[in-house]
């Protein structure tokens, strides 16, 4: 009875990392951006926000829909400019902070014109950072003294994605949609009342930031939007500026590969998801997430890793027999950007044994070459 026992617990966790590891590939086919940043020129985060906001098929036809004059777009769009601009009055700002400021904004691809978004260090010790709809990055003083450099920027790229796949206008527009447009806008400013650290919604742990109740909220603010009380206060009970998880997910994705476009090191991007991890201990995904677990989050960055690695150890196999140089197979960088899929992996294998380069003693035989490189494709 024993080893039935103990058979039948490893078998469920077997099936549960087995789930899992097929989630994480399901979700990075679904939000990968690679095949839209591979072809730009190395290091531009300019060109990188503007081919994930310009080629992302959602975001044209939310533009399409206020390049038409649809009403309903038009009114969800001065709705969010309305009440983003209330939020300036409550966020409690730090100076001293202009030259990191500058800096992030520099390195983020966020200075000028359309791209441009201004950084507001807010004063709050909390582990956290925001992106409002209208493009003003939060950041509380709590993450910078939690993370690095690099890591603060992998935070960056995850906030400035949510802004650049224009996430809170597409589940806005969608809930007005939906006519439930007394919740919604109760909630959203409920939750812009309570501050940064209650209201930021793209990273971190605002689903355990501990908020004001409703009825400070609305004795201290005098214009809510004809809404019940009940609506309003179950509504900040957990407020977000309405990403989805999966919304969050595809902010992920996009952040790893900014960071692995401008070389900036995807390891910072991790190591970041795990100090949340050390915070944000939920093991059951609850109603009222808006946020995926960090376990999952994790999984699906370490999946893009481990497929970088895999072709990354096959080309120092390569390189290390001697008979290729970077001459005929690209510099490591090259050789994983063009190891893209199962397709080029065989191709590539084909050209190798063709041109007498290589040998199947060398490359091994053409299916276990393409095990090894494809072991994480989705493809």
């Amino acid at each position: 009875m024993k080893r039935l026992l103990i058979f039948a617990t490893v078998a469920v966790l077997t099936m549960s990392a087995c789930a899992q590891s097929s989630n994480a590939k399901k979700y990075i086919k679904k939000y990968d951006v690679i095949n839209i940043v591979k072809e730009l020129p190395k290091g531009n985060a300019e060109k990188f926000w503007d081919a994930v906001h310009n080629q992302n098929k959602r975001v044209q036809e939310l533009g399409k829909a206020i390049e038409e004059g649809n009403k309903t777009a038009l009114q969800t769009a001065e709705d969010l400019i309305e009440i983003c601009s209330i939020t300036q009055h409550y966020d409690v700002t730090v100076d001293g902070f202009t030259d990191l400021t500058e800096r992030i904004a520099k390195d983020m691809g966020i200075i000028e014109n359309h791209r441009k978004c201004p950084i507001r260090i807010i004063n709050d010790n909390t582990y956290n950072a925001s992106m409002d709809p209208m493009g003003q990055l939060r950041i509380n003083v709590g993450t910078i003294r939690t993370l690095s450099y690099e890591e603060l920027m992998a935070v960056c790229a995850h906030e400035i994605a949510h802004l650049a796949c224009m996430h809170t206008f597409e589940e806005a527009l969608k809930t007005e949609r939906k006519q439930k447009l007394n919740k919604f806008w109760a909630e959203l400013e409920a939750g812009l009342l309570v501050g940064a650290a209650a209201a930021s919604a793209g990273f971190g742990i605002a689903n355990g930031v501990e908020v004001q109740s409703a009825n400070t909220i609305l004795s201290n603010a005098g214009y809510f939007l004809e809404v019940s009380y009940a609506d309003a206060e179950e509504s900040t009970i957990r407020f977000s500026y309405r990403y989805t998880r999966d919304q969050e997910i595809e902010a992920d994705v996009i952040a790893y590969r900014f960071m692995e476009y401008m070389g900036y090191g995807v390891q910072h991007w991790i190591s970041a998801i795990r100090k949340i991890k050390e915070v944000d201990t939920r093991t059951v995904q609850s109603k009222y997430d808006d946020h995926p677990l960090p376990a999952l989050r994790l999984e699906i960055l370490e999946t893009l890793e481990s497929e970088t690695m895999n072709r990354g150890n096959m080309y120092s196999r390569l390189i290390g027999t001697g008979k290729v140089t970077k001459r005929e197979i690209g510099s490591r960088e090259e050789f994983i950007n063009t190891i893209k899929d199962k397709k080029a992996a065989k191709e590539f294998y084909v050209r190798m044994i063709e041109s007498g380069l290589l040998t199947a003693k060398d490359i091994g035989a053409e299916k276990d070459f393409i095990n090894s490189v494809s072991a994480d494709f989705w493809r």
